[in-house]
């Protein structure tokens, strides 16, 4: 029977990071800097996905969520200045991954109710999990655009 709890599913995937895709370090907040008109999609998406790879060094929930919401409103400025979005991350799908890791971190922990250090480090490494599924996602549409 195939294993269904969070912890494994991250185990699954391939892990981003493998392909490289530019040796562009630009973040977010970089690209909300520019002239939007002079940003290419590809920009976007590379500088997400780097924007994406700091939260998976972190070790503090508290970091971690502020730099998730710091992206999601970079990535809603982006956004709002292009005619199209097809393509480019909205943080919808990666929000849609997220919420069933949590749910199910808390499920597996609600019995343990004194140990709370236990329960953010699940929630973590739910966070990581979504986060590299999102990569992928991105990765994965960068190399088809390439192709």
């Amino acid at each position: 029977m195939e294993n269904l709890f969070y912890s494994a599913l991250g185990k699954k995937a391939r892990r981003p990071g493998q392909v490289h895709l530019s040796d562009d370090h630009a973040s977010l907040g970089d690209l909300t800097e520019k002239d939007f008109q002079l940003i290419s999609d590809r920009d976007i998406i590379v500088a997400y996905c780097n924007d994406l790879r700091t939260i998976l060094d972190k070790n503090d929930l508290n970091e971690i969520i502020e730099i998730i919401f710091s992206v999601q409103n970079s990535v809603n400025a982006l956004l709002e200045t292009r005619m199209e979005s097809d393509g480019l991350p909205d943080m919808g799908v990666f929000f849609k991954n997220l919420s069933p890791l949590l749910l199910q971190a808390l499920w597996e922990n609600t019995h343990m109710e004194d140990e709370f250090d236990r329960l953010f480090k699940r929630w973590k490494e739910a966070i990581r999990i979504a986060i590299e599924e999102e990569l992928y996602v991105r990765e994965e549409y960068l190399l088809e655009k390439i192709r």
